[in-house]
């Protein structure tokens, strides 16, 4: 049977199909007209503001959001739509400070929010150079927490008398040296040597420093990774309240001399006994002396050591191109004939401001601190010295603009000088016959510190006329400041300070007795100066600056007792006033001092932030 669609649609059967066909196809259109309808609504978009996050909220940037269907745009016309959390930003990091600490761990707190978070320590053993003490246990907190008992050195003399003596009259004592209250490997006991009052005017104190000789070497504490020696040194600092300077400088010239390769002293703590008296808190530190682990330069032999009219006698009797350790020293003439020389600045030359010098500014004695045996090497390093300066001189202040007509001058194989026509810079003549970044680290540790002394004591330099030496000046082995950081020359002092005729940055500032011939000479020419200005840029940048200050409150705490102890000993110490400046003069606790020392280094590191940058020429 055959059925058309006209049957089908108009039978029953046919007529329900259809209303149900009808009946989903109108369902569907009101579902897609609602969709549609839903999908294309005009946005009523509400401006969000930019909110900072913070360690308790999360901020965001700006954005706009549907108040009808809730979408996030990032802009006002609703056409860059984002999801929630490309607008979200998240939560901060609390900011911790330390707050407090006890002998098992710290508490930080959140300077934004307040909340405080306890930790036990991260323990660290801190040992190394220069450091006031070679063990201590330390944690990432920045407090040392546990330390040993500071190291106390006991000398007996074997007569049972006081070590008396003064700047221009001091004998050795026989004695005994012991060692205590450190690890088992520097206990010393009833060690043979000889001690002495040392120094020059500190020597007149009432707080002696004392130099130590053993009978045969010895490590002390650790110093200088447990050299052996028999020569030490026991710094008194009687007029440092702080008793801080020393150990500040050390460190400065380690980061700066030590990082080249230079010399300088390591140092420790310790508490002195003499003959079962207490004496104070001093500072031991190594002898200034010419060997393979300090002032590493060759030693001349000694003629004594041979038969008089040997071949070898002759030879050590004429032996010259060996290596010498000299100071600048207003003390020499006090030393034995050999031991000491004059010179002669025949050249001048600019200050830093560049007016011209006044060579009767340098101060003329040298003290030779290296073992000279004679008169030949006497002669040998004064003649030396005097023609380094004078070729100095001539190669950044005499008229080389024609080369032909007048050379750059050198020194020959017997520090004579000579012409050199193969020189063909001022720099270049200099770095001939000098170690130049000796000479910039030491330019730079002397103006950070303004050492009163400068000019006038205790300035050393090497030169090694070996067949393996380097035939080169070097400026190395700073180590007794306690005129430095303050104690004469005010914090508020500013500009240049060792290269100058005064002892601020203008004339009309108090003229000074003697100003440094070394610092002074390339003090006026701008290749030097840039020199040093990306050296202290370098220097900066490593931290040593922010970290020397940071010490002063660490090596206070670590010390408190023994630093209290010392001036419980020693009043007069804290009311000390006779030569440093007024404010200075003023401190009256350690504390205060300390706090002195502190404002005066940051003061100072300002200055000179804005002094040696490239391209500065150093003048107001």
């Amino acid at each position: 049977m055959r059925y058309s669609f006209h049957n089908i649609l108009f039978c029953g059967y046919g007529r329900e199909m259809m209303k149900k066909i009808i009946a989903v196809a109108l369902a569907l259109l009101i579902a897609l007209t609602l969709i549609s309808f839903a999908g294309c609504h005009e946005h009523d978009l509400v401006n969000v503001k930019a909110t900072d996050p913070t360690c308790v909220d999360e901020g965001n940037i700006e954005y706009y959001k549907c108040s009808i269907c809730g979408e996030t745009f990032l802009d006002a016309e609703g056409r860059q739509k984002v999801s929630k959390d490309d607008v979200r930003l998240g939560m901060l990091a609390h900011d911790f400070a330390y707050v407090s600490h006890t002998d098992t761990d710290h508490t930080y707190s959140c300077t934004v929010c307040g909340v405080e978070k306890t930790e036990p320590h991260n323990a660290t053993e801190v040992s190394g150079r220069n450091v006031g003490h070679f063990y201590k246990t330390a944690c990432d907190c920045g407090h040392y927490y546990t330390y040993e008992e500071i190291p106390t050195i006991s000398i007996k003399t074997n007569s049972g008398e006081e070590i008396q003596g003064n700047r221009t009259s001091a004998e050795y004592y026989d004695c005994t040296v012991s060692v205590s209250d450190c690890d088992s490997e520097y206990v010393l006991t009833n060690e043979a040597a000889r001690v002495k009052v040392r120094g020059n005017y500190s020597a007149d104190y009432a707080k002696k420093p004392y130099k130590i000789k053993f009978d045969s070497k010895q490590v002390m504490l650790g110093v200088n990774e447990d050299l052996k020696a028999k020569e030490w040194v026991l710094l008194a600092d009687y007029k440092d309240k702080s008793l801080l300077r020393n150990p500040t400088v050390h460190y400065l010239a380690d980061e700066m001399l030590g990082e080249d390769g230079y010399y300088c002293t390591d140092s420790r703590y310790v508490e002195v006994i003499v003959n079962g008296t207490y004496r104070g808190l001093y500072l031991l530190v190594e002898q200034q002396e010419v060997r393979e682990e300090r002032v590493n330069v060759a030693e001349p032999e000694d003629p004594e050591d041979y038969e008089e009219g040997s071949a070898e006698y002759e030879a050590a009797m004429n032996e010259i191109m060996t290596g010498y350790l000299v100071e600048l020293d207003a003390y020499a003439g006090e030393e034995v004939p050999l031991e000491q020389f004059s010179i002669t600045y025949n050249s001048g030359g600019k200050y830093a401001d560049g007016s011209d010098v006044d060579t009767n500014k340098f101060q003329k004695m040298y003290a030779i601190k290296s073992k000279v045996y004679t008169q030949a090497q006497n002669d040998f390093i004064k003649k030396t010295i005097e023609n380094i300066y004078a070729v100095l001189a001539d190669a950044v202040y005499g008229d080389h603009s024609d080369l032909a007509t007048n050379p750059y001058k050198t020194l020959d194989d017997q520090n004579n000088i000579i012409n050199d026509s193969s020189i063909r810079t001022e720099r270049e003549a200099v770095e001939r016959l000098v170690a130049l970044d000796s000479l910039v680290d030491t330019f730079i540790l002397n103006e950070i510190c303004m050492d009163m002394d400068i000019g006038w004591s205790s300035f050393l330099m090497s030169i090694d006329m070996s067949e393996s030496g380097s035939k080169k000046l070097t400026f190395q082995a700073p180590w007794d400041w306690d005129s430095s950081l303050g104690f004469d020359v005010d914090e508020t002092e500013n500009g240049i300070y060792s290269c100058m005729p005064y002892t601020g940055n203008s004339k009309s500032d108090t003229p000074r007795t003697y100003v440094n011939p070394w610092l002074t000479l390339l003090s006026s020419k701008q290749w030097f100066r840039d020199e040093v200005a990306e050296r202290y840029i370098g220097l900066k940048e490593r931290g040593v600056f922010e970290t020397s200050v940071q010490r002063l409150d660490i090596l206070s705490e670590i010390y408190e007792a023994e630093i209290d102890r010392n001036f419980e000993h020693w009043p007069q110490c804290i009311d000390y006033g006779g030569e440093g400046n007024s404010n200075y003069n003023k401190c009256t606790t350690h504390e205060l001092a300390k706090e002195y020392l502190k404002d005066f280094l940051k003061d100072r590191y300002v200055v000179l932030d804005s002094l040696f940058t490239v391209g500065n020429t150093w003048v107001d």
